[in-house]
Order: structure tokens, then sequence, then C-alpha cells
């Protein structure tokens, strides 16, 4: 089942009333926003997106320096990589996909 789960400013634009939700894999879960730049746009960012993880890596290299931009990128990259054994994130997600649906 997808999960598309609502900001508070979202769905009083909306004018909609959320519905409480079973547990979902969190494959199908999306966090949805509304960003009004000229125009509205809806932002949908699944759970298990590489861009969550932003957050959390922005909290460990606030005490960190490097030398050079590479070398930190380097050592960010490691963060996004790690949990997904280093292969690309669109194969970590086409196999998740076929395990869910075999």
């Amino acid at each position: 089942m997808l999960a598309l789960r609502f900001t508070q400013k979202l769905i009083k634009d909306m004018k909609v009333t959320p519905v409480e939700l079973h547990e979902v894999d969190s494959l199908f879960s999306w966090h949805v926003n509304i960003l009004q730049l000229r125009r509205k746009h809806i932002v949908f960012v699944n759970d298990k997106s590489v861009l969550g993880t932003m957050k959390e890596m922005s909290l460990y290299c606030s005490d960190v320096e490097f030398n050079h931009t590479f070398d930190l990128s380097a050592w960010l990259n490691k963060f996004i990589y790690k949990p997904i054994d280093y292969k690309k994130p669109i194969q970590v997600f086409k196999k998740e996909l076929e395990r869910k649906y075999q």
C-alpha cells in the first residue's frame, strides 16, 4: 500500500482530513510538502531516499574540517552509500521492488 504523509501546511491548503495508517513498508511511504515558488509546488520525498540523510549528515560534519572540498565530498558520500553497500541508489530501489513483488 502506498502511503502519502502530508505536512500540516499541505493538509490545510488541500482542505482534507488525515487518515490514520497502519504500518507501511518504508519503500512505499512518502512525505509530501508544498512550496510556494511563484506558483505552488508539491514535493514528494521517499522515506528511503538518500535525500533524507542530508539532515543527519549536516550534524556529522559540523565539527569536521577538510583541506579540500573533494575530501569533504568523499567523506559525505561514505555516509550516503554505506547503508546501501556502496551500490547505486537506483539499483537498490529496483532490487527492493523486485523482492517486494515476487
